[in-house]
């Protein structure tokens, strides 16, 4: 069985990347399929949209023709290139962490392994205290009462062989 990724899991230092649940198993004789993408509602900043736009900020933009990382969140994107063979459905969710401080986001997302620490990594010390200053007040805008409140919206795509 071999794992397939969405276009946005190859992105460059500080590109967004999708959720973990975007592999799914495939082979040609799969019956069944899902995959998940970050959505961002035109009008509706999520969590993941402000995060790209905080990290393109700091790193060098994605290769030409590399999809966006939130074309999976679209339900006409999905069917776009899985409607004629699988019978889909859609889930939309929301995932949401919880911190005390702007300080604890950025030590979460800048140690775990995902598109901040491999830009965090690739900047020299300025530019790593810049993109840390800026992530943390990014992340202070989110305080609601005495936690950060990160929501994520993300569409779970399921489909079945037709």
């Amino acid at each position: 069985m071999e794992t397939a990724r969405s276009p946005s899991s190859r992105r460059s230092p500080g590109a967004c990347s999708l959720p973990t649940t975007q592999q799914s198993p495939v082979s040609s004789r799969a019956s069944r399929s899902r995959a998940a993408g970050w959505r961002s509602p035109p009008g509706l900043p999520t969590a993941p949209s402000r995060t790209c736009f905080v990290s393109s900020r700091f790193g060098p933009p994605p290769p030409d023709g590399l999809p966006s990382p939130f074309d999976w969140g679209d339900e006409r994107y999905a069917a776009t290139l899985l409607g004629d063979a699988f019978e889909l459905s859609f889930e939309h969710h929301e995932t949401m962490l919880r911190v005390a401080s702007g300080e604890e986001d950025w030590d979460l997302f800048s140690s775990a392994p995902g598109p901040l620490k491999a830009l965090a990594a690739s900047l020299d010390d300025h530019g790593r205290a810049k993109l840390r200053e800026t992530w943390i007040r990014w992340a202070e805008g989110m305080r609601q009462g005495a936690e950060i409140v990160n929501r994520r919206a993300y569409l779970l795509t399921l489909g079945t062989r037709r």
